[in-house]
């Protein structure tokens, strides 16, 4: 047996405020186990809050509430909670069902926080509450509507299957605010037939409604008229006698009574509101799915950057040394630099790290013609010591690209620049150029001079050629060395060019290969990391609106469940789990899909593959963490929700 007994109870909101609102004043009441009540009064008489105060949903401001001789004014809130969820079953104008889910999954929720949810784990309770569920809905004559989704209902459907939810767990007392309120005529009678038919086996029924038709049903009938509660003396607590043996059960102590709502209960509650809403869902999910692929994406890519990085490092400006001689100090008689001889190579190529060298002559800008008798253009005229001038592409006959050729007396090679100007004919017609008054065959065309530019203008001869052309004025030794060796190159070289001079050769050398290459690579790994923090924080951040919208939008749902008796913590647990299982359905199609994105990068770019297989759990872990940051203003705001304020929209 159940008896609600208030004594001396008032309720007022902003006490003490310039809003102050008296909703509830000096009320006593005792409703017993097995009557049926109504409360009627006006618009804004105080009928809810009262309604809300007999089913703590809001605590009263002053007086003393007794449910079976437990004073519920002395409880905390999770202790209130969990005599809800034994004590009172809700029913509401607003049906407050889950549309996406089907008519037994919205009963089963009527479940979840009694004390014997589904999921505990033991087969017999789950048996039992499937029981418990096709007994509720043929209470209410839907059995044949079980499959069907709650949005496909009529209103009178939806309301029976709200009735059906707060019977389900057999709970002795039934609240109703305003059942009949959204329904036509017929709808209501049959609604009213239910309510009728669960007090007479034992059920207390409150009821809330401006409906005469539905009031004249009650034994005990409550009018409130500007917060004071009024019961005709004619109408005082006549508890009905049950009709059928089953009496309703005795709230349970929250103090005692055990919490059975487990972490796998709370799971599959998560996944069906993820399955009942799939664009929802998946509109999160591409969320973290995005910020986890372009994350492991750009973290990948960045490492296959930093090994091709070092790869071109090693292959082009750190493996380049030049050694010039502008203003010499040796000079011959007539005032020019020595000529350099082939000695002066072989010490050059000597020299550990070494690849291979070649030395420059610059005779001076010549005038250069196509014929004898026309006046031409001025440019450099270079002699090479090694006759095969290596670390030149050149455009040989028949069009042909080489990386060297060997002049033999009497030929030349032109630049590119020199080509242009002159408008030399083809390489395969053996064109003619004229300096200083004698002629040389072009053999070839310069197309690409390395890292020094000025080749590109100049006509390059054999040393022994240049000579006669005119005298040197300056000596450059281009050196290719092996991969870390420029800087050991660099010292040596100039005293092997000249070992009188060497101290005023000007040296071009790169800096130390591992301090550029260092530089660079972590000047792109900053930036790509910052890419991957600024994606992570937009999907933070979208993810953190999105499931505080839902929240709002789902507000009268948290708000039912904590009238049923759901903690804050179990509303807070429900919000993570779905949130957590988004995070880790986003990061597993992230991680696949950056994985797919990081090898296609690196087979179109011809880069050496590099993938850690460590960022395949990072991606996944990675994807729920996104999940639960991004749900903790949501799991705040739901764990917050009051049911009367939320019930009450």
């Amino acid at each position: 047996m159940t008896i609600l007994e208030l004594s001396q109870v008032s309720k007022t909101y902003n006490p003490g405020a310039p809003g102050e609102v008296k909703a509830l004043k000096t009320a006593s009441l005792l409703i017993e186990q097995g009557d049926f009540v109504s409360i009627t009064g006006p618009s804004g008489a105080g009928k809810s809050t009262l309604l809300n105060v007999l089913a703590l949903l809001d605590p009263p401001t002053k007086g003393k509430y007794f449910i079976d001789d437990l004073d519920a004014t002395k409880l905390s809130d999770s202790q209130l909670a969990a005599l809800r969820a034994h004590t009172f079953s809700f029913v509401f104008q607003a049906f407050h069902l889950i549309d996406e889910r089907t008519v037994t999954e919205n009963v089963a929720l009527g479940l979840m926080y009694s004390g014997d949810a589904a999921g505990s784990g033991e087969e017999t309770v789950q048996i039992t509450d499937t029981q418990r569920i096709e007994q509720a809905l043929d209470f209410v004559g839907l059995t044949h509507k079980q499959h069907a989704k709650a949005v496909q209902l009529s209103g009178g459907e939806r309301q029976r299957v709200a009735i059906a939810r707060a019977i389900v767990a057999a709970n002795p007392v039934l609240v109703a605010d305003e059942p009949t309120g959204n329904l036509d005529s017929a709808n209501s009678r049959s609604v009213m037939r239910v309510l009728d038919k669960l007090n007479q086996n034992g059920t207390t029924v409150i009821v809330v409604t401006h409906d005469p038709k539905v009031a004249a049903h009650a034994k005990t009938r409550i009018e409130v008229h500007d917060g004071v509660v009024t019961v005709p003396k004619s109408e005082s607590s006549k508890p009905l006698k049950p009709t059928k043996t089953n009496q309703a059960p005795q709230a349970k102590n929250p103090k005692t009574s055990s919490k059975k709502t487990s972490l796998r209960a709370i799971l599959a509650d998560a996944t069906r509101t993820i399955t009942a809403k799939p664009a929802a869902s998946g509109a999160l999910i591409a969320g973290v799915l995005l910020a986890v692929a372009l994350a492991l994406a750009t973290v990948g890519i960045s490492e296959a950057a930093r090994a091709q990085v070092s790869q071109l490092f090693d292959a082009a400006r750190n493996q380049r040394v030049a050694v010039s001689v502008p203003e010499p100090k040796q000079l011959t008689k007539d005032g020019s630099v020595k000529q350099a001889s082939t000695t002066t190579l072989m010490r050059l190529k000597r020299i550990p790290g070494v690849e291979r060298a070649q030395i420059y002559s610059n005779h001076g800008n010549q005038n250069i013609s196509l014929t004898s008798d026309t006046k031409g253009q001025n440019f450099d005229v270079l002699g090479a010591t090694d006759p095969s001038v290596p670390g030149l592409e050149i455009e040989g006959k028949e069009s042909a690209k080489t990386s060297g050729i060997k002049l033999g007396p009497g030929q030349v090679l032109v630049g590119r620049g020199i080509a242009n100007n002159l408008e030399l004919g083809p390489v395969d017609a053996s064109p003619v150029v004229w300096i200083a008054n004698k002629a040389y065959v072009v053999v070839g065309v310069i197309s690409d001079s390395g890292l020094d530019a000025s080749i590109m203008n100049a006509v390059v001869m054999r040393e022994t050629d240049a000579v006669a052309v005119g005298a040197t004025n300056a000596v450059t030794a281009e050196i290719r060395t092996r991969p870390g060796a420029a800087q050991l190159v660099a010292q040596q070289a100039p005293i092997a060019l000249d070992p009188y001079t060497g101290e005023n050769a000007h040296v071009d050398a790169p800096e130390d290969p591992k301090t550029m290459r260092q530089s660079v690579e972590s000047n792109v790994r900053t930036m790509l990391v910052t890419l991957t923090a600024v994606s992570l924080l937009a999907a933070v951040l979208m993810l953190t609106n999105s499931t505080a919208t839902a929240v709002s939008r789902r507000s009268g749902e948290f708000g039912l469940r904590r009238a049923m008796g759901a903690r804050r913590w179990q509303i807070a647990a429900l919000v993570t789990a779905e949130s957590a299982i988004l995070g880790l359905i986003g990061g597993v199609i992230g991680t696949f899909t950056a994985v797919v994105v990081i090898i296609s990068t690196v087979l179109v770019r011809h880069w050496q593959p590099v993938l850690d297989l460590r960022l395949l759990p990072v991606g996944i872990i990675g994807g729920m963490v996104v999940g639960l940051v991004g749900c903790l203003l949501a799991v705040r705001r739901a764990a917050g929700v009051s049911p009367a304020d939320a019930l009450r929209q």
